[in-house]
């Protein structure tokens, strides 16, 4: 069941590593690569499922698992064909690519084994964002998002008068 898992997501933002809502995601996708499609993918279950791959490079770099490499770039791709803005899914793009890297991982490999025609996340750099930092690690290896260092409602009130 797919849409029930990210419809169950639990709360605000991404639960901590190794809940068991990341689990089973993680082992849906594995199972039912199938039924992760971005026909049915909502804003709001895009975001959750986004959330799901920025945690998962985390994961990566600690686990070194190219099979949880794998499984995070088929979700991501199913997300960059979702209704989200493509710089916020190139933003984790490059998070998992970066990923990869330090894992010790092949990029294009993970890439190259999905289903189908070229995709374009296979194309974006291997550059932690400057929306994030790393920090710790072996196993308290994470990336961590840095504070916003302007508040955009702010700014527009400011604009508009």
């Amino acid at each position: 069941m797919v849409l029930p898992l990210l419809d169950a997501h639990p709360g605000d933002g991404v639960p901590a590593l190794g809940s068991p809502w990341e689990a089973q995601v993680e082992r849906s996708l594995r199972q039912d690569p199938s039924g992760w499609t971005a026909d049915e993918l909502s804003v709001g279950r895009a975001w959750v499922l986004l959330g799901w791959v920025e945690d998962a490079a985390t994961r990566v770099v600690r686990s070194r698992d190219p099979e949880l490499l794998r499984t995070a770039v088929s979700a991501l791709v199913v997300v960059a064909a979702g209704p989200l803005d493509r710089r916020d899914v190139w933003v984790v793009a490059g998070l998992l690519h970066r990923a990869a890297d330090l894992a010790g991982l092949r990029w294009d490999h993970a890439v190259d084994q999905l289903p189908g025609e070229p995709h374009p996340v296979g194309g974006v750099p291997a550059d932690t964002p400057p929306t994030h930092e790393e920090v710790g690690a072996g196993s308290t290896f994470a990336f961590r998002r840095r504070p916003r260092s302007f508040d955009p409602v702010a700014l527009e009130r400011r604009l508009s008068r």
